[in-house]
């Protein structure tokens, strides 16, 4: 019996008798829990940093702990520089700026934690002007294939590591290839501040 089949018989079981199902074992993966559970608790040194669904700690980690154990993710720290209702924007020690859904004392240090789903590249439009924010001009370093998807390895012009996935499908727009000049950009509702 494959180990697919057995979590699902596992899940439809508990289901069935309406009785709570723990699994808590180390060395598991991430991804088992995000599947299997419908919700799920996080401990760092026997302390507990979150405890929500399995959406809610992927997409809105707490800490960069959580952002990093659930799942590949980028970090930007920065200072917010301008709150304008629920949106503050803020400034990067390179220059790059980035706005979020909050709403934060301005002069504030924050760490921002982006999933690279969250990342389309392009290639570069228009060199001119200033950058937009939620955007990075980088350059392709590595491509790794993963059948649906490729992990793209990206390289800021401040020499910070970016990581954007792909999903690859028949009529995917421009091809991208190591070496190439490509803009990065995402949405605001992407970028979630997380407490170190």
């Amino acid at each position: 019996m494959s180990t697919q089949i057995r979590r699902r018989a596992l899940l439809y079981g508990a289901a069935a008798l309406a009785a709570p199902l723990i699994i808590g074992r180390r060395g598991r993966t991430a991804n088992e829990a995000l599947t299997m559970a419908d919700r799920i608790a996080i401990m760092r040194d026997g302390r507990l940093e979150q405890i929500g669904t399995p959406d809610e700690v992927y997409q809105r980690p707490a800490s960069r702990f959580i952002a990093s154990f659930l799942g590949a993710a980028n970090f930007f720290e920065g200072r917010v520089v301008r709150v304008s209702g629920e949106t503050a924007r803020v400034l990067l020690p390179d220059g790059m700026s980035l706005t979020i859904p909050a709403s934060r004392p301005v002069g504030s240090a924050v760490t921002i934690a982006l999933r690279p789903e969250a990342i389309t590249v392009e290639p570069i439009a228009t060199e001119a002007g200033e950058a937009a924010p939620n955007t990075a001009d980088v350059v392709v370093e590595q491509i790794v294939y993963h059948g649906f998807v490729s992990h793209l390895y990206l390289r800021q012009k401040n020499g910070d590591p970016l990581i954007a996935f792909r999903q690859n499908h028949a009529g995917a727009p421009v091809p991208v290839t190591t070496g190439m000049n490509v803009r990065a950009r995402w949405v605001e509702t992407s970028n979630h501040i997380v407490r170190e």
